[in-house]
């Protein structure tokens, strides 16, 4: 979740699916936070339950640590 000044959703894209299942998609995320940069308020909030998909979970912090670090992106329990 995050606040965007205009009336779109371009993280439509970032949690999408597959043949195998929930698809969480970091490089999407970067992607767009850099395309809308100035249009969105900082942090985006990720949910994510303990114990849920921790796999995916691990990829996604791996594809997004420099942002977790410093605070762009907060991935904790709803």
């Amino acid at each position: 979740m995050v606040p965007f000044k205009v009336g779109v959703n371009p993280l439509a894209h970032v949690i999408t699916g597959d043949e195998d299942g929930l698809v969480v998609r970091g490089d999407v995320l970067r992607k767009e936070l850099a395309a809308w940069d100035g249009e969105w308020e900082p942090p985006v909030w990720v949910g994510w339950r303990p114990g849920f998909r921790d796999d995916l979970r691990e990829d996604f912090e791996k594809v997004c640590p420099q942002e977790i670090a410093d605070g762009t992106v907060v991935v904790d329990h709803p």
